[in-house]
């Protein structure tokens, strides 16, 4: 017997892999702060508490979250956007602490 396959992803057929997905408009609260979505929170955490990109983060879902994390519309020799300083740094902020990207080699001692 095979076990079904679950599509998580914001363009699925089944509501429950868009239900699952980072893109989806689930608003939360993560110590008082009201958040639109995971994609919003995951966004707006790459710059620093007061920007407005990580406020505008913060209150958006799908693609508009995404692209609040990609910095300010400033072009660059390839014509891409620029990255926020910290998303360069790939360093994120949360409550007032730094917190270091979890890899695979760091993760034993990733912490915030």
């Amino acid at each position: 017997m095979s076990t079904p396959t679950l599509n998580v992803s914001f363009l699925s057929d089944d509501w429950r892999g868009v239900a699952l997905s980072n893109f989806c408009l689930c608003p939360f609260v993560l110590d008082d702060v009201l958040l639109a979505s995971v994609e919003g929170f995951i966004q707006g955490i790459k710059f620093a508490p007061g920007h407005p990109a990580r406020e505008r983060a913060f209150i958006s879902s799908a693609w508009d979250a995404k692209a609040c994390g990609k910095g300010p519309a400033s072009s660059t020799s390839t014509g891409a956007r620029s990255p926020s300083p910290l998303a360069r740094a790939r360093t994120t902020i949360w409550s007032s602490a730094p917190c270091v990207p979890v890899s695979p080699s760091t993760r034993a001692s990733a912490r915030c």
